[in-house]
C-alpha cells in the first residue's frame, strides 16, 4: 500500500530544496493543521504554497489542486479545492522527471491541472499551460 504521506514529504522537501536553490527565503508553518504547507518572504510579501506531487501522464505533468480526504460518510472521497483567500500558489514536484513547478492558484481549475510537456497529439495551440512557464529553474 502506497504511503501518501510519505510521497507529499518528498515532494515538500523537493520543492523547499529547489526555492532555497534559488535563493528565497522560506518560512514553514507550525504544525500541520494551514492549507499551506510554507511561505514565501517575498520582501515582506508573503506568497503561500501548498506542495502537491504531479505525476506525468500522456506528455502533461497532472496534479489535483485539491485535498481528497477519503474518510467521507459511507466510504465515500470528499474533495475540496483551494481558494485564493487560503495560497497563493501550488508547488509541485514531478518524480517522473525529478522538476519542481510553482502555479498560481489561479491559473487552476478547481478539480484538476495539467502542465504540457509535449505538444498535444490533437494539435490544440491555445489554452496551454506549458510546464516550462512554471518551472523552478
Amino acid at each position: 500500500m502506497r504511503n501518501t504521506s510519505h510521497v507529499g514529504e518528498i515532494s515538500r522537501t523537493q520543492i523547499i530544496a529547489a526555492l532555497t536553490l534559488q535563493g528565497k527565503s522560506l518560512l514553514l508553518p507550525l504544525g500541520d493543521h494551514q492549507r499551506y504547507d510554507l511561505a514565501i518572504d517575498e520582501g515582506g510579501r508573503l506568497l503561500r504554497v501548498q506542495c502537491k506531487t504531479g505525476h506525468l501522464i500522456r506528455g502533461a505533468i497532472v496534479f489535483n489542486p485539491c485535498t481528497i480526504n477519503s474518510r467521507g460518510k459511507e466510504g465515500g472521497c470528499i474533495r475540496k479545492a483551494y481558494s485564493e483567500e487560503e495560497i497563493d500558489l501550488f508547488g509541485v514536484y514531478c518524480p517522473d522527471n525529478h522538476r519542481c513547478y510553482l502555479v498560481p492558484v489561479t491559473a487552476t481549475r478547481r478539480t484538476g491541472c495539467s502542465l504540457r510537456i509535449e505538444i498535444p497529439r490533437n494539435g490544440q495551440k491555445t489554452r496551454i499551460r506549458w510546464a516550462e512557464d512554471y518551472e523552478i529553474e
